[in-house]
């Protein structure tokens, strides 16, 4: 838990005719899925649920977080969330 990646897709689901976005959080040296997602939106307050439960179950002090800068990840409000968990 040194270095986590954030990474959001797309999916297009026929039967509801609507896109559903699974989010997936991995570590990126053990590369593995430590939490994901799969849902019918994906806005900055279930990034930040996400996160805090990582942070509950792993810690993420001095942990380096990478992402694309999608829309839900550079929100004002998940970078203060993610500051105030920094500083725990």
């Amino acid at each position: 838990m040194k270095y986590i990646c954030l990474d959001l897709k797309y999916v297009w689901d026929d039967g509801e005719n609507r896109f559903h976005y699974p989010l997936a959080i991995m570590d990126i040296l053990s590369r593995k899925i430590i939490k994901w997602a799969f849902q019918r939106s994906s806005k900055q307050q279930d990034v930040i649920a996400l996160m805090r439960e990582i942070d509950l179950r792993h810690g993420l002090i001095g942990v380096i977080i990478r992402n694309d800068y999608g829309t839900q990840f550079i929100a004002n409000k998940v970078r203060k969330v993610l500051q105030e968990l920094e500083g725990k």
